[in-house]
């Protein structure tokens, strides 16, 4: 019988992890090599795999961007505006599954103060951290099935279609409108302002994650959907990347004094995305109230998935929450 192991997956067996990749539901853009490599450069983190294997098959595998710090040691960091930090796992049975958590737990444990990841919705049983004594955040996102433009018309609610009819045609749609990259970061940070929150990085580091993931481009993993004005004022964007046919929408945001210009917009890159054989939109979050509500109406499921982390030492959360806020100023 085939041995179970924890090792790290080595350069040379890149072909494994792709494999593995290739096949797991667990697969998005935030683990592969463009955001990894800018996250790397931006950040102070290096990416290594962590896998578990039976034998020559690797089973598991746990993305890591690791990084130093003082009084805390080694840690495992989730760099800004990473929306899913999961372990990416093939099918495998509910003791299999066990299995190999307990043992990647075990190394994780024992090697880092700070271990901190968030799960893909594709992986809701989180007892194995719970009985390892892990802390566990429940949180939401809706995905939306992307299908005809007519059965999703009639999916969003009364207000949506009202808006759509009403403005649908009063603003230009770019599928991608890389010109549009700098405003984009603008309406991206200007969102969190509006609801009183910090930006998640610095305006500096912010554009050049934008630039490094090609939004200034015509090609470039990071596209840029718009609608402009007749005067070709930037009214909406969408900030997308994508992996194994779901969209993320990722950097958005939209002038505040147009009206429904957000709606207008994720109208058309709903019906772009279906023409290009996308099959699923995820909208990276619904757990601010108002912008829960706003993702709702346009008649997505709502999907659990989980944050998970644990400090070697309680207080070390402390020391670790004021050096973050420093770090982004």
């Amino acid at each position: 019988m085939a041995e179970d192991s924890v090792r790290w997956v080595e350069a040379e067996e890149a072909f494994l992890l792709e494999a593995l990749l290739a096949r797991s539901p667990q697969r998005v853009p935030f683990i592969e090599a463009p955001f990894a490599q800018a996250a790397q450069r931006l950040f102070r983190v290096r990416l290594r795999w962590l896998g578990y294997r039976r034998g020559d098959r690797l089973l598991a595998a746990v993305p890591i961007f690791e990084a130093r710090r003082l009084l805390l040691g080694r840690l495992t960091r989730i760099p800004p505006l990473a929306v899913y930090l999961p372990f990416v796992l093939a099918p495998m049975s509910e003791a299999d599954y066990w299995r190999a958590c307990r043992e990647l737990l075990r190394f994780l444990e024992a090697r880092y103060g700070l271990c901190h990841f968030i799960l893909h919705p594709t992986q809701p049983d989180v007892r194995p951290f719970q009985w390892r004594g892990w802390s566990v955040e429940p949180r939401y996102t809706y995905w939306i099935t992307l299908d005809e433009p007519e059965r999703m018309l009639k999916s969003y609610s009364e207000s949506v279609r009202r808006a759509w009819r009403r403005y649908a045609d009063r603003y230009a749609f770019l599928a991608h409108d890389p010109e549009a990259w700098g405003a984009m970061v603008e309406l991206h940070r200007a969102s969190y302002l509006r609801r009183g929150r910090r930006p998640p990085l610095p305006e500096a580091a912010h554009r050049s994650l934008a630039q490094d993931l090609g939004a200034d481009e015509r090609s470039g993993p990071l596209r840029v959907a718009s609608v402009r004005d007749v005067q070709g004022r930037v009214l909406a964007t969408i900030g997308w990347l994508g992996s194994a046919g779901t969209a993320y929408y990722w950097m958005a945001g939209s002038r505040r004094d147009v009206p429904q210009a957000m709606t207008v917009l994720l109208g058309h890159w709903f019906r772009h995305l279906a023409e290009a054989g996308w099959t699923r939109v995820d909208f990276v979050g619904a757990n601010t109230p108002s912008i829960a509500e706003f993702k709702r109406r346009f008649g997505g499921k709502l999907i659990g998935y989980y944050r998970v982390w644990r400090y070697r030492r309680p207080w070390w959360a402390i020391v670790d929450r004021i050096r973050s806020r420093k770090a982004l100023g």
